[in-house]
């Protein structure tokens, strides 16, 4: 790659005023051929087309960021905004809506002599630490020759209505939508914060999931319940993490949560062993956390870990959500979470891909969910492990909603529903509705009864929830482009992430965040093959593939277009 003029301001505009030494130590790490009297010949150059200018300091500053030094300032506060007015996003409510969510006084757990009372039990919350819609809390007792697992999920149907202002507008947003350091929440703030989050030491009315299941971990048999719980700790996952680990097993406040805990472990280990032999695919990929300050600006970007006690969370909601499908598709009509078997001809391209590397699927025109599971399990630990989990998970078809159960192949169930988050998803609050009514409690719920009602609100919420997909991972390019800005110049060790016909996306270690390499920035011409995820030069002497090491330099960041422009670096 040749040194340009372009590639001299960029530098400049990212890094902010440089000497001339500054400057040309920047530009010799990427271009070793650089000496002294040519750069300043460029640096001159570029003063006399005012594209630089020198400060009383004697240093070289770009004139792009005396122009736009104010409105750089102001916008990683306005990325919010910018993603609301994208996407036709309200971030707040009718005055109709707030009335409607304001009516609800403090509970009395004597106004409610007919619900099951779990307030003795020990009930407990697990969520990330700035969670602040609570939606599931659990419990779990052991006996000699059983366990007795409690979901409380909160009752957002009783506070709700059908066809309230409040119900019409959640089922329009269909979904709270999470954009990093803040929410666009389905339902208002006294509701989704208050009166609905299963806070601690509250009385709080929930729609519970009571399953019995002998040591093995099989389910002998559930029951549901309207009922009302106190939550008698908050936990955080690095909380649980601990006590399970025993790192503070001696602080009296978890002493009487410990067992519990443990039996908690044990039970979701069991559960999940079960899943994974049935077929259930784990898909082993890592998940980008990104931490901004006060001002949304962003500081750190790290991937997040996956602990134990994400797990057990992650085992009793997937349980609960299973046993309620199961009920309502014996009592008639419901709605289901359905992921279709993948397209045969995505999973035979696929199969060609990993026979290369010494895997094989006896029939990709048969897709397999037990077949696919040993195939990562084989895989485990092993070098070309991300390779795979990634491009199988590209495979994969999109989950979506529906009337008409077609079982989730992903999770290899023939019945499964979402249930546990009825603060956050319209399809759960649907699914709390339909439930309530297939217990024989009475509601005044007409809509549910009504198949096309139900038939296009999964469409509708399906298409939602896709949205709110586009826009979370679109803020959260935004504020890696942020982060990588004033790094420009770097050079950073990368694998290829995604191979298409105009460039090469790479993965830039240790963020997670990914920059393009343009084909026409390439040396030589190239050859797309999109079968075998790969680029080749025309002499096939040099080529990138999915999962390839590179070393590339970060010449550009675009904010506004989220924009990461990267090159080889040459050795």
């Amino acid at each position: 790659m040749k040194l340009s003029d372009k590639y001299i301001i960029t530098v400049l505009e990212h890094s902010g005023p440089q000497t001339f030494n500054e400057l040309y130590h920047v530009l010799k790490s990427s271009f070793s051929y650089l000496d002294k009297s040519n750069l300043l010949r460029r640096l001159k150059r570029l003063r006399r087309k005012s594209h630089i200018r020198i400060t009383k300091k004697g240093k070289f500053v770009s004139q792009a960021i005396t122009k736009n030094k104010t409105q750089d300032n102001d916008l990683p506060a306005n990325d919010f905004h910018e993603i609301c007015k994208k996407y036709n996003y309200k971030n707040q409510f009718t005055k109709k809506q707030l009335v409607e969510a304001g009516l609800f006084k403090p509970l009395n757990a004597k106004d409610f002599p007919t619900r099951k009372d779990f307030r003795q039990d020990l009930v407990i919350t697990i969520d990330g630490a700035d969670a602040k819609d609570l939606d599931d809390a659990v419990s779990l007792v052991k006996t000699n020759d059983h366990f007795i697992l409690s979901v409380h999920i909160a009752d957002v149907s009783y506070y709700v209505k059908e066809d309230s202002h409040l119900d019409r507008e959640a089922r329009k947003r269909g979904n709270s939508v999470y954009l990093i350091d803040k929410v666009i929440p389905m339902l208002p703030e006294p509701l989704s914060n208050g009166i609905c989050s299963l806070n601690p030491n509250e009385d709080r009315l929930a729609l519970s999931v009571v399953i019995n299941f002998n040591l093995n971990g099989e389910i002998e048999n559930y029951n549901f319940y309207e009922g009302i719980i106190n939550v008698a700790k908050r936990f955080t996952y690095d909380e649980v993490e601990n006590v399970l680990q025993e790192k503070n097993i001696k602080e009296t406040k978890y002493t009487p949560f410990i067992d519990m805990l443990n039996n908690m472990k044990v039970l979701a280990h069991i559960l999940h062993k079960q899943r994974i032999r049935d077929g259930s695919l784990d898909f082993n990929l890592d998940e980008i956390e990104m931490i901004v300050d006060d001002k949304s600006f962003p500081i750190e970007i790290r991937k997040r870990k996956r602990l134990t006690s994400h797990r057990i969370i992650e085992e009793f909601m997937l349980i609960a959500n299973q046993s309620v499908a199961k009920f309502l598709g014996q009592k008639g009509s419901s709605i289901y979470r359905i992921h279709e078997t993948p397209d045969p001809e995505k999973l035979n391209t696929f199969n060609k891909f990993i026979r290369k590397m010494g895997y094989n699927l006896k029939d990709s025109s048969k897709p397999d969910p037990f077949e696919l599971q040993e195939l990562l399990i084989k895989i485990a630990n092993k070098e070309e492990e991300k390779l795979i989990n990634t491009i199988l998970l590209r495979s994969m078809k999109q989950a979506y909603y529906h009337t008409e159960n077609k079982g989730h192949f992903g999770l290899s169930f023939k019945d499964y529903t979402h249930f546990t988050s009825p603060i956050r998803r319209y399809s759960d609050l649907l699914i709390h509705r339909l439930l309530k009514d297939a217990i024989g409690i009475k509601t005044e719920c007409k809509l549910i009864k009504n198949d096309s009602f139900l038939l296009s609100t999964t469409q509708h919420i399906s298409i939602t929830e896709r949205t709110a997909m586009e826009a979370e991972r679109e803020i959260l390019k935004k504020k890696a482009a942020r982060f990588m800005k004033n790094k420009v110049g770097e050079v950073f060790n990368g694998i290829v992430s995604g191979v298409t016909s105009f460039g090469l996306f790479v993965e830039l270690l240790p963020y997670g965040v990914e920059g393009l390499i343009r084909i026409s920035d390439l040396k030589g011409y190239y050859v797309y093959d999109e079968e075998n995820y790969l680029i080749y030069r025309e002499d096939k002497k040099l080529s990138y593939q999915l999962g390839s090491q590179a070393k590339v330099i970060l010449t550009n960041v675009d904010v506004k277009r989220n924009f990461i422009d990267l090159v080889i670096a040459e050795d």
